[in-house]
């Protein structure tokens, strides 16, 4: 469910991220790589990075090498490889946990520690089928596991046998989740 727009010119290679996450291998070529989402835009001065278009702000994880993130705002900040940023149009924010984990979607999984199952529900969500709702009180259950996302039907049932949740499903096209 990722939506990009290219432009590459003699200038500049300019990716539009406008909905999704986008894994990128960059190839040296002279121009300057850019991926521009809402809130800014992240150059890379390396090599492998992920971006993710998230609702109102956007997130950055450096695989290989470095990049660099200027937001809307004009504030900017280099981040090397390991580390990871959310950034909205005003700030930028480091994220405390290792990179790989943030990135284990590029390798069809999910690495969850100690994440709200809101959280790991929302990363689901382009991997299932129909409308996927979650009551407050269970998304704020804490989560660790790592789960195949081709799979979704499979993670929602060890997330069952793990947690102290209940799924409904109505058909193929309505799963509501709550606390059991």
């Amino acid at each position: 469910r990722s939506a990009v727009a290219l432009r590459f010119d003699g200038g500049q290679r300019l990716i539009r991220l406008r909905a999704g996450r986008l894994a990128v291998r960059v190839a040296r070529d002279g121009r300057p790589f850019i991926v521009e989402t809402a809130q800014g835009r992240v150059q890379a001065l390396g090599t492998r990075f992920t971006v993710a278009q998230l609702a109102g702000r956007s997130e950055v994880t450096v695989l290989e090498h470095s990049v660099r993130v200027t937001v809307t705002g004009g504030l900017d900040r280099a981040l090397a490889s390991g580390e990871g940023a959310v950034f909205d149009g005003d700030r930028i924010e480091l994220l405390p946990r290792d990179a790989r984990a943030r990135s284990a979607w590029t390798d069809g999984v999910l690495d969850v520690r100690d994440e709200p199952l809101a959280a790991v529900i929302d990363a689901l969500r382009p991997y299932q089928h129909g409308l996927i709702r979650i009551s407050p009180e269970a998304g704020r259950l804490r989560v660790f596991g790592v789960f195949p996302l081709d799979r979704p039907e499979q993670v929602l049932q060890d997330l069952v046998d793990t947690q102290p949740i209940r799924v409904r499903r109505w058909g193929r096209w309505v799963t509501l989740i709550d606390r059991s």
